[in-house]
């Protein structure tokens, strides 16, 4: 990767979408699948694709204030996800909701915005578990929710801002944990049952 930004391939030159270690990398989805186990992922262009986190993976994210557009039906997160922005102006852009999906499923929102105009912001499901340090969540539905059909969900809010076109903020209907310590919530909170602090 030059200081231009651009990627080499024999007498082509390719703009890199992502940067990983000093190596640029033409999709987001190249630069997980160079992960083996973790590692922190730089975007570089905006860019419109869809991946998957798996169980074995702790990813990081820098938004760089540019814009993740989601592809198909939602970002899967099996393993970890943490999200940042650390100029600023930084989103992920998505019609359906991130899915986090298992006991040891974990994402993080540090900084950057999450606009989901279609659906649910966050979901989870089978014990995976949100946690929101910052940035912000506006959705159609809740920015963060569950379903009791679908195992337990955990929650954490620590600061940001969850705002919901419809409904509550957190829409908590199945067993687990909600933790709020800071935060602002446009919505509210519809708990049918779980622990909260």
């Amino acid at each position: 990767l030059g200081e231009d930004g651009k990627y080499s391939i024999g007498a082509d030159e390719t703009v890199a979408i992502a940067e990983m270690n000093g190596k640029g990398y033409l999709t987001l989805a190249a630069a997980l699948k160079a992960i083996d186990g973790e590692g922190t992922i730089k975007l570089l262009q905006d860019t419109t694709e869809h991946f998957e986190v798996s169980a074995d993976q702790k990813i990081t994210i820098d938004l760089n204030g540019k814009t993740l557009t989601d592809s198909n039906s939602g970002f899967v997160v099996l393993g970890e996800l943490t999200i940042k922005d650390l100029v600023g102006g930084g989103k992920i852009s998505n019609k359906a909701a991130i899915v986090v999906d298992g006991d040891s499923a974990k994402f993080t929102l540090n900084s950057g915005a999450i606009e989901c105009t279609e659906d649910y912001g966050i979901y989870c499901m089978n014990s995976g578990t949100a946690i929101i340090n910052g940035g912000s969540i506006d959705s159609l539905y809740a920015p963060l929710t569950g379903n009791n059909t679908k195992g337990n969900m955990n929650f954490e809010i620590h600061g940001g801002t969850l705002t919901a076109a419809q409904g509550p903020a957190i829409y908590m209907p199945g067993q687990g944990a909600l933790t709020i310590t800071d935060g602002v919530l446009n919505g509210g909170i519809s708990l049918r049952m779980g622990q909260v602090n």
